[in-house]
């Protein structure tokens, strides 16, 4: 049986801005399976959210999806009309954004804003869709769940305000939650929690959930495989362990390099030197190659093809090559 629910292949995003065409995301393929949680990790800009914004038909001009295919459960949303988009999304694929106070309707009640997406596409009634929101806030931990459906956005802390937007995304019992960034404007503790709730969650409802985030943290805490992107485009993909025991491209190594660990409080963290590329004008090899220790020549002329280093673990760089000279990156990581 295809354990595959997201099919994501060969996907190209560009924005035609007034100053040219900026490819936000290029070739970008791999799957997202069912009941797991995967991590799509990178830097801002690295194309993460834009690839989720383009398979959940939610682009808006100049943004333009220039080729490639989405298949959701083998159907291929690429080719969906928006009304047919809009009995998928909230219903079958639900997303979680960054900022709760943007994405929360301000002059909405929180009970409205609840109950929309039951009656929409659960045709429930006033009374059964109100019900199913006193036991979704429940079920997210936020108290005198009866209470508050009545409170306005504003009246909510931001924790509370991102458990309000996680019980309107498992409203419909998706098979599919994107959180965009879920926890950047909560404090620790609060993160932790959001992120305890969301795994408790996945595991009583079944639902694969997308975790999109540039903080390595998260996906350790959270996820079981990895998406590394970079420059628009997947650098390496792996199981988590992998990813941190074993990475197999110097972006992955560059960015567990400049995160702090215990023990580390006197010492200096090694960030990635340079920045990334502009995507106006990108460059014709791997767009790591400008700011990699270990570039070749034809690392900055060519784009390396996917390279199998086991089980579920690929990594698009040249010194996997069979040709490539021994180096320091190939004998400590590979």
């Amino acid at each position: 049986m295809d354990n595959t629910l997201l099919s994501i292949r060969n996907l190209h995003t560009s924005f035609f801005t007034h100053v040219g065409e900026v490819k936000a995301v290029q070739n970008v393929s791999y799957d997202v399976r069912r009941g797991e949680i995967l991590g799509v990790v990178g830097e801002s800009g690295s194309g993460k959210s834009v690839s989720y914004m383009s398979c959940m038909r939610l682009l808006q001009e100049p943004g333009r999806i220039m080729g490639g295919d989405v298949q959701f459960k083998g159907e291929s949303l690429l080719s969906k009309t928006n009304r047919q988009m809009r009995n998928i999304r909230g219903n079958r694929m639900s997303m979680i954004f960054q900022n709760p106070m943007t994405s929360l309707n301000a002059v909405l009640k929180i009970g409205d804003q609840i109950t929309e997406p039951l009656r929409e596409h659960k045709n429930m009634s006033r009374a059964e869709a109100k019900r199913e929101a006193i036991s979704l806030l429940e079920r997210v931990q936020i108290p005198d769940a009866e209470k508050r459906l009545s409170a306005y956005p504003h009246e909510f802390s931001g924790g509370m305000r991102q458990r309000v937007l996680i019980a309107m995304a498992i409203a419909c019992r998706p098979d599919l939650i994107i959180a965009d960034e879920p926890t950047t404007a909560l404090d620790v503790t609060i993160q932790s929690q959001i992120l305890e709730l969301m795994k408790d969650l996945q595991q009583d409802l079944g639902t694969s959930i997308v975790f999109i985030t540039h903080d390595l943290g998260v996906i350790a805490e959270t996820c079981s495989r990895v998406v590394v992107m970079y420059g628009s485009m997947v650098m390496e993909e792996a199981p988590v362990d992998d990813i941190f025991h074993r990475p197999a491209h110097p972006y992955t190594e560059g960015l567990l390099r400049s995160i702090p660990k215990p023990g580390m409080e006197d010492k200096r963290l090694s960030p990635i030197p340079g920045s990334p590329p502009v995507q106006l004008s990108p460059p014709p090899g791997c767009p790591f190659a400008p700011r990699c220790n270990y570039a070749m020549n034809i690392c900055r002329r060519r784009l390396p093809e996917f390279t199998k280093i086991g089980e579920n673990h690929r990594s698009a760089c040249w010194l996997l090559s069979g040709h490539a000279p021994s180096n320091n990156f190939r004998r400590e990581n590979i």
